[in-house]
């Protein structure tokens, strides 16, 4: 879609953003043309240049969920590859670092989805891409089909768990511990010789062990 913009200097994405914003604060009932103009500090007569109606930015906020929260999972994926194991730490930095995905975002759509058919589907598409591309991982990582599977159901079931009872560790807990939930998940060993945040930060960063 355009970004035309307007004499306000708004465009489209900053409509959509502000929505986003919404959605993540306060759930999909506070997502209203009011409020949504009224954060933007304008009036609602100025969405009308962008949108039709308030479907049509419900469908824009859905298609930025995915483009912000899913298709990273598959650029990095798969441009840390063919190595398995590369692959597998792209997917670890993506949950881990979370610069390129967000768990709150996630939750919100989720949540959203409960209530809205469009955003269920969405939501069914981008976990079976997600699971998908992890089975492509571990079958990278030399598992058969079958544990491919299982493995990638694992991991992102683990994931989506941890996200859920948002545990509250500090950033250097939760570094450390990703050695053992590489083993967990992959059966590698490669990350148990790191010995403090700093380093294991670095390998995912650079997406291999040394």
């Amino acid at each position: 879609m355009q970004n035309t913009q307007t004499k306000s200097g708004l465009e489209r994405r900053d409509w959509i953003e502000a929505a986003r914003g919404l959605l993540i604060s306060g759930g999909i009932q506070t997502v209203t043309l009011r409020r949504i103009a009224a954060q933007l500090g304008v009036t609602t007569g100025a969405y009308y240049t962008h949108f039709a109606n308030l479907e049509e930015l419900l469908e824009g906020l859905r298609a930025d969920w995915m483009a912000r929260n899913s298709a990273p999972f598959h650029e990095d994926i798969l441009k840390a590859g063919p190595d398995g194991f590369c692959m597998y730490l792209a997917y670890v930095r993506i949950i881990a670092l979370e610069e390129r995905f967000s768990p709150t975002y996630d939750a919100a759509f989720r949540a959203w989805a409960q209530v809205s058919p469009e955003s269920a589907a969405v939501l069914k598409e981008a976990e079976r891409k997600r699971i998908e591309i992890l089975v492509s991982v571990f079958t990278a990582l030399g598992f058969d089909p079958e544990r491919a599977q299982t493995r990638a159901n694992v991991a992102y079931f683990t994931q989506l768990g941890y996200n859920t009872l948002q545990l509250g560790e500090t950033r250097e807990d939760r570094l450390m511990r990703i050695p053992y939930y590489v083993e967990v998940e992959s059966g590698r060993k490669d990350l148990l010789k790191l010995t403090s945040p700093e380093e294991v930060l670095k390998t995912l960063i650079e997406g291999h062990v040394e």
